[in-house]
């Protein structure tokens, strides 16, 4: 009797072959997914980085239309600052009208970075609560503040400001954390409003 062998595979070629596949295909659904986490981590780093840049601009606008208002002193300290602002605030029918107005910016624990305006004259509160979040999440943001002394030569970097009289010449500010995750991101403004 001539017997023939059916050619076929036996279960144990099917689970090694079986085996294999599942080896690449994990291997290939991990290197998908960690360029997606790596997409992700990127697409949210460019999104706090524009997040801090727009806030540079607005924090920036505000210390170079700083003036100086008597009985109103410029404050500033690490994470917060407050000073008069020549506000510009469209009327319909009238035109634009040219208000000064009170800015404080500070830092609010697990918010992040608030920036309130109120017009010259209006009640003023301390700064505690209100205002628009300018960036959110736990960013940190640093201020430091310098000078130009009497005989011309620039003071260094100090960590608080106060004064009735002028306006620091230079204020620098560091953002940080949050979605920006390690990296800092920073910015020195020049006040063109100080006074004598």
């Amino acid at each position: 009797m001539n017997r023939t062998r059916a050619s076929a595979f036996s279960l144990i070629e099917l689970i090694v072959v079986l085996l294999i596949m599942g080896s690449v295909g994990s291997v290939i659904v991990a290197c998908f997914m960690g360029g997606v986490r790596a997409y992700e981590r990127a697409r949210d780093f460019g999104r706090g980085e524009t997040d801090a840049y727009l806030a540079f601009e607005v924090l920036e606008r505000d210390l170079k239309n700083s003036v100086g208002v008597p009985g109103l002193p410029f404050k500033g300290a690490p994470s917060r600052m407050q000073f008069a602002t020549v506000q510009v605030v469209p009327v319909a029918e009238f035109g634009d009208s040219v208000d000064v107005a009170v800015v404080r910016y500070w830092k609010n624990p697990g918010d992040g970075v608030v920036r309130s305006v109120t017009t010259l004259g209006d009640p003023v509160s301390d700064v505690s609560g209100g205002g628009e979040l300018l960036l959110s999440g736990d960013v940190t943001m640093r201020l430091a503040f310098r000078s130009a002394s009497e005989d011309g030569a620039v003071t260094p970097w100090t960590s608080a400001w106060q004064s009735t009289s002028n306006l620091p010449q230079q204020v620098r500010i560091q953002l940080s954390g949050g979605a920006l995750g390690a990296s800092a991101l920073e910015r020195t403004v020049l006040v063109p409003g100080q006074q004598e």
